[in-house]
Parts: structure tokens; C-alpha cells; sequence
């Protein structure tokens, strides 16, 4: 396999490969890069002048981030469609071969790599052989990690879906339709910015400074750029109750940010807002709703309790030895 790396200078191509690609999504689109207000690189890796696989890097000081950076998730090795339509045994080695090169180069031009990869990346051989017969070069170190995914084209009817999920989430739900919590869609970032500082101070925690900063700018970057949705609920007062930012891209939804006010949370606000965007998603052709992430304990439980699958992903990273 003739395999050319090149640098991704082309918006429109980065973002029709990114589109075309399983493991194509939101985070890794020319707006949403942007939005970060940190500098990245795209590369592809081409043969005979089509690209075959493509990644990002996050760089700062001319240096790889750690992924996932922030709420970045997936920004990882993401494969052509072409690729994809290949028979198993061709598909698999393609796959490895094409892997095994993009890392190859990569090594060679920065000392530290570090990949956030979609779920539909299931393959991590390339990774575990990564130096194999020279770990004295590095090896990758592989992390764990789990999202909370709901297949949007097999859900049940919205009323036959509530009564699927857990009792309590019911139960908050009919509470906000008893109190008449409504929702609307916003352009006010610092609404959530506000209620998101304010669920950090209700549990006694320190709200992270990037988590805020990026809140800001991805929030802000996702409406201008139309590639995001705030959802506000309000109390039958008029108060808002809750704020989720959600971002999309052209099969999935992703939640992203969200806050509560402290003093409405017996509204069933939140819980409320949560079905309500599922089902906008799902009747606006959404094939999945992401809840993007489920590793901590009382976070994951909130999002499982709406019936997210979890789903299997991976960190990776290497650092060349000194």
C-alpha cells in the first residue's frame, strides 16, 4: 500500500471526509475546531490520491493535548467510507495497515500523541503493537472509557418510551407537566453559563476554569454556527429552571452542558427538559443521542436512567522516552 500523509488545509474536504466517516462526528468539524479557540491539525492519509483515514491533533506550544481535551470527546482515527464498503478480510488489514502508518509518521514528527476515539473504532490492535519488538521506543497506553448512547431509529413512541424508563425519572417528568414547566430554545449562553456555576456551588465543588471557558466559547461557537441547540425549561413563574446546551452533526446529538437552578430542582425541570430534547432529536432524523460520557458515578447514573446504552470507547497515548 502506496500511503501519502498529507495536512488537511481544505475545510470543505476536511468536513465531507469527517461527514462520510463511521467514525466522523461533531467534535471533529472545521466549526467546532474552531470554537476551541486552540490551534489543531488535520491530517489524511491518502492512497493513490484518495483519503483512506484521517485524525486531529489538539496542539498547543506546537505540541499534542491530552485527549480528550474538554469536552472534545472524539477526536480520533477516523476511515473513509470506501474503506468501510471493503469485504472483512480486506477491510480488517486495510484497517491495520493504515493505522499502524499514520502512527508511524506521526511518531516521527511530535513526541507525544494522545487520541480520544469514537465508539465505532473497535479495533486497537495497531495501538497494543505499537512498538512491539522495541518498547524500549514507548508503548501506548490504552484507557477505558463509556458514553451513554440511545439509537434514536429503534426508540419506541415517546409515551410507550417514558413508560420504559425508570420510575423516578416518570416521576419527575409528570411532576413538571403537573407544574407546567415549558420549554423554549435560547441564544443566551450566559443563562447556562450562570446555572452551570450554580450546580457546581450547590455541591460544594470548584467549577474548572477551562470547563467554563469552553462552555463559552463551544456555546457560543454552536450557535453562531448553527451546529448546536440550548434548551431552556422554565417554571410556570417564568424562572428558568434548567439549561442544556446540545451539539449535532449530520446522524447524532450530543449533549454537551447543563444546569440547574438549585432552588427548582423539585420542579422535575431538568428531567423534563432531558425527554423533551430526546424527542426533538428523534423527530428532527437524529440516528443517535449521545449523552457523552458515563464515568462518574452519580453523572452516568442520571444518564443511564433514561435508558443509554452504554457504549465502549477509548483514550490512547504515548510518549517517546527521553
Amino acid at each position: 500500500m502506496a500511503f501519502e500523509l498529507i495536512e488537511c488545509l481544505d475545510d470543505t474536504a476536511w468536513d465531507e471526509f469527517v461527514r462520510d466517516s463511521f467514525q466522523g462526528n461533531v467534535f471533529c468539524l472545521t466549526d467546532f475546531l474552531r470554537s476551541l479557540d486552540e490551534p489543531f491539525v488535520r491530517y489524511l492519509v491518502k492512497e493513490e490520491g484518495e483519503p483512506v483515514a484521517g485524525t486531529i491533533l489538539m496542539t498547543r506550544d506546537g505540541l499534542p493535548l491530552r485527549a480528550p481535551h474538554g469536552c472534545a470527546e472524539y477526536q480520533g482515527i477516523m476511515f473513509g467510507r470506501a474503506v468501510e464498503a471493503l469485504p472483512t478480510h480486506r477491510r480488517v488489514l486495510t484497517k491495520l495497515k493504515t493505522v499502524d502508518y499514520l502512527l508511524g509518521e506521526l511518531a516521527d514528527r511530535y513526541r507525544y500523541l494522545s487520541f480520544g476515539l469514537h465508539h465505532e473504532f473497535t479495533d486497537l490492535r495497531s495501538f497494543q503493537w505499537f512498538n512491539y519488538h522495541e518498547p524500549e521506543k514507548g508503548r501506548f497506553a490504552i484507557e477505558l472509557r463509556y458514553t451513554g448512547l440511545l439509537d434514536l431509529r429503534t426508540m419506541v413512541p415517546q409515551e410507550q418510551y417514558l413508560q420504559g424508563v425508570r420510575e423516578l425519572r416518570r416521576r419527575e417528568y409528570n411532576r413538571a407537566v403537573k407544574e407546567g414547566v415549558t420549554v423554549e430554545g435560547s441564544n443566551n449562553i450566559g443563562l447556562l453559563d450562570r446555572l452551570h456555576e450554580m450546580t457546581f456551588d450547590r455541591q460544594a465543588l470548584s467549577r474548572p476554569v477551562d470547563e467554563a471557558r469552553q462552555l463559552r466559547l463551544v456555546g457560543q461557537g454552536a450557535l453562531d454556527a448553527n451546529f448546536g441547540k440550548l434548551l431552556l425549561a422554565r417554571s410556570a413563574a417564568g424562572e428558568v429552571a434548567s439549561a442544556y446546551l446540545f451539539l449535532f452533526d449530520n446522524r447524532c446529538a450530543y449533549y454537551l452542558f447543563g444546569g440547574n437552578h438549585p432552588d427548582l430542582r423539585k420542579t422535575g425541570a431538568s428531567t423534563y427538559l432531558m425527554f423533551y430534547a430526546i424527542d426533538l432529536f428523534k423527530k428532527q432524523g437524529m440516528h443517535y443521542f449521545d449523552f457523552v460520557g458515563v464515568n462518574s458515578p452519580n453523572r452516568g447514573d442520571f444518564k443511564t436512567s433514561f435508558n443509554a446504552e452504554p457504549k465502549l470507547y477509548y483514550a490512547v497515548s504515548w510518549e517517546r522516552p527521553d
